[in-house]
């Protein structure tokens, strides 16, 4: 949407740019698909992960379209997701990563064949680095912190949560080679009998099981570990009795 920053971004983009903008009044699978074959023809597309899993969801069997690019934002893409969207569109998908306080973070290049999975490219404008509660390193696991022209100065009567200059994302990941892939959030986790368990993780492994159309993972009491992994998992219609 046009109040998020992605939307905002986006638009301007194109726009500076001397591209079209084509905005629709609510988001409709079978109304999407048909403006595709409607001129001016889309030739990028930029939407949330639950957008793209609707689109694949209803996706008919022969889609017609001049999409060269499909940007992802707002949330990290699965990489299952981002597969299945390549399959159905036989085009390139780029899951990025931004936030509102920094826009853009990361982005894959036009190269990106979804190699790596949870691969949100390199840093866009930015410096990247990880922090492990110790120390700030250009690789390695930690929360990922940004430093940069574009990134936010203050919230409106708040401070922003900084180490050293860089903005802590909240956002946990891995750097390697410059590569940034995204392991979950660091205050979206189930701490486990002090084993550090990331829900993203789990899901994307649920994700990959045949049979498996959607999993949710979510923490539970448990009395000897205080913390436990729970799941919740929706199965494909054909595996539903």
């Amino acid at each position: 949407p046009l109040y998020h920053i992605g939307g905002i971004m986006c638009t301007l983009a194109a726009l500076i740019s001397g591209g079209t903008v084509i905005c629709c009044d609510k988001f409709d699978t079978s109304k999407y698909y048909e403006d595709l074959k409607k001129e001016p023809r889309p030739t990028w597309a930029y939407a949330a992960p639950s957008i793209y899993q609707m689109l694949v969801n209803n996706a008919p069997e022969e889609i017609e379209h001049e999409l060269r690019v499909m940007r992802s934002g707002a949330a990290n893409m699965p990489h299952k997701l981002a597969k299945e969207l390549k399959e159905k569109f036989k085009t390139i998908v780029l899951p990025t990563y931004s936030m509102t306080e920094c826009m853009p973070i990361a982005s894959p290049t036009l190269g990106y064949r979804l190699e790596r999975e949870g691969s949100v490219g390199r840093g866009c404008g930015v410096d990247v680095k990880v922090w492990n509660k110790y120390e700030l390193k250009e690789s390695g696991y930690g929360e990922i912190v940004v430093k940069g022209e574009h990134v936010i100065d203050a919230y409106e009567g708040a401070e922003v949560e900084k180490i050293n200059g860089y903005l802590k994302t909240g956002d946990l990941g891995n750097i390697e080679d410059g590569e940034i892939t995204l392991k979950g959030r660091s205050k979206d986790v189930i701490n486990k009998g002090g084993e550090i368990v990331s829900p993203f993780e789990i899901e994307e492994k649920f994700m990959h099981c045949n049979g498996v159309k959607d999993a949710v993972c979510f923490v539970i009491e448990d009395e000897l570990y205080m913390e436990n992994v729970g799941i919740m998992i929706k199965g494909e219609e054909k595996y539903r009795e």
